[in-house]
């Protein structure tokens, strides 16, 4: 719960209170000025009181078609590595987003999900009950997969879709999985992938049992172009993401500052810091009309001999 005393901060515009809740992955989105973002958190604060009335009195909260039980609370102490993770990576702690274990099927291949909703806020973390007593299960680790979806809370405000993967999978443990990871933006990506692959099996058994002239290329066709425009549209978005954050490592003199301030980008901001000449001048342009920008750039200050002479705009 965030303090009535914060929430007045903010509406005054106080940066160290602002930069405060930057640090544990609550910030304003591209379009919020001060109001919108204080009134935002106070529907935080409504959502977060109503599930915890309901956990004390029921033993059980239902948001949005999804229950949780007050005795499946998963323990502070799961979070502690996955937020050490984030924060060496990306300069927060989502330590107010509480976690709870559920029953999953015995055929689902999935360990958690992050289950937020935005503009209208609220948010928590869901992890499969194997998660209790194990630390990986299948060929997912728990500390991983709760980072992972940590940093899909911490930008939920930016609504991506382009680059929210690639940040995620970040905090892989692996080279592949890092590189890897983003290749897949949406469930639609996926579908289409499944599509394309159940079309060359029945391309393949239509081959066999009935139109045996079909040429043997065009179940593959379908499949490899799918493969193709996902390796390329990866391609360019992996190059772009790089680029920007090896600007701003270049400008800050330190990766991890570089990968806190990225983090920030959205979809639109990103390739515009790759291919920038003076990013100094493009984050102090931006910070110039945007809360976001300015909360970033108190928490992570300009290089001196960097910071153009611009002032900044009241919100």
């Amino acid at each position: 719960m965030i303090s009535q005393a914060h929430i007045a901060k903010i509406r005054q515009g106080d940066l160290a209170t602002l930069a405060e809740l930057d640090a544990q992955g609550i910030s304003p989105s591209p379009r919020e000025s001060l109001e919108d973002f204080a009134v935002r958190l106070e529907g935080l604060n409504l959502n977060f009181g109503k599930m915890e009335s309901a956990l004390r009195g029921e033993g059980k909260y239902v948001v949005e078609g999804v229950t949780v039980k007050a005795r499946a609370r998963i323990p502070q102490e799961i979070f502690a590595a996955p937020m050490e993770r984030t924060e060496r990576l990306f300069g927060f702690r989502c330590d107010w987003v509480p976690g709870f274990f559920f029953q999953a099927s015995p055929l689902s291949l999935f360990g958690g999900y992050a289950f937020y909703f935005f503009p209208e806020f609220f948010a928590m973390f869901l992890a499969r009950s194997g998660f209790q007593k194990k630390r990986r299960w299948l060929f997912i680790e728990r500390d991983e997969l709760v980072a992972h979806e940590m940093c899909h809370i911490a930008r939920a405000a930016l609504e991506s879709q382009a680059y929210e993967e690639l940040f995620a999978y970040q905090t892989a443990a692996t080279a592949f999985r890092r590189f890897t990871g983003g290749i897949f933006r949406e469930q639609l990506d996926s579908f289409l992938f499944l599509g394309a692959t159940f079309f060359l099996l029945f391309w393949q058994l239509a081959r066999f049992f009935w139109l045996p002239l079909l040429p043997a290329w065009g179940g593959w066709a379908i499949l490899l172009l799918d493969v193709a425009f996902l390796l390329i549209r990866h391609g360019i978005t992996y190059h772009r993401f790089t680029a920007a954050r090896k600007r701003l490592a270049t400008l800050y003199g330190s990766e991890a500052t570089a990968r806190a301030v990225l983090f920030h980008a959205s979809d639109a901001e990103i390739p515009l810091l790759a291919s920038a000449a003076n990013p100094a001048c493009l984050l102090a342009e931006w910070a110039s009309t945007q809360l976001r920008w300015r909360i970033v750039l108190h928490r992570f200050p300009l290089p001196t001999e960097e910071e153009p002479a611009l002032e900044f705009a009241p919100t």
